[in-house]
């Protein structure tokens, strides 16, 4: 699913805000603590949304001037600068991160954009996507613990987005068909063709579980059998 990034600029500024706030809110010693990312810290998690941030205004460059920006130098210079700056103390961390998200707000991809039309489908990442395809306000909210936590959403806003991302993340699997019975969304989000197998959850829950967050808790199938096993999302 590919979403024109010109419209999501509100998107992104609410969730840069809900983000710094909560990291903001972080205890110092929990950096080396483990996140929901299998084999990353939360220093890890802190340092790939302040250079993805980084990225972004590499697209945006890209978009405005023509001249061939892509998000990232390499992949493997993207994995080298996330592993040298997981080990960081909290306070270096936020400084960056806000540092970096004011850089990209200060772009304002809206102004940006206009007149460019269709260019920025042009533009893509190392990965291979063109920017919007998995950017913009759900990129950087689907890290944060409220966008894959569990239970029901309490803002009319957050369920939108998460709603969104699932069907943002849906879209993207391949190598598997499966139908969601989204709790509250009245009609199902099809995984490839969709199918006879079905989960039922949480917009949020099927999220988390999709995306490899986590084992799948509170997901339920019809008849009680085991959750289909997910290929590798990302």
């Amino acid at each position: 699913m590919s979403v024109d990034p010109l419209v999501l600029v509100d998107e992104l500024d609410r969730s840069t805000d809900r983000l710094l706030s909560a990291v903001e809110k972080q205890p110092a010693e929990s950096v080396p603590e483990p996140s929901l990312l299998p084999g990353w810290s939360r220093g890890h998690v802190l340092t790939h949304l302040a250079r993805q941030a980084d990225a972004l205004l590499n697209h945006y460059t890209w978009v405005r001037t023509g001249v061939e920006t892509p998000a990232y130098a390499s992949q493997e210079t993207r994995a080298a600068d996330i592993e040298a700056g997981a080990g960081r103390p909290l306070a270096e961390q936020l400084d960056d991160l806000r540092s970096s998200c004011a850089r990209l707000s200060g772009t304002r991809p809206l102004a940006v954009g206009r007149g460019v039309g269709p260019l920025h489908r042009a533009a893509r990442g190392a990965a291979g996507r063109p920017p919007g395809s998995r950017g913009g306000g759900c990129a950087r909210s689907r890290y944060t613990t409220s966008t894959c936590s569990s239970g029901t959403p309490r803002r009319t806003g957050r369920s939108r987005s998460r709603h969104r991302l699932l069907h943002e993340v849906a879209s993207g699997l391949r190598g598997l068909d499966l139908t969601l019975d989204v709790a509250g969304l009245g009609h199902p989000v099809h995984v490839g063709a969709g199918g006879d197998a079905v989960v039922a959850g949480s917009a949020a829950d099927l999220a988390a579980w999709l995306t490899g967050r986590s084992t799948g808790a509170g997901l339920t199938t019809p008849d009680g059998s085991p959750l289909p096993t997910l290929p590798t999302w990302m």
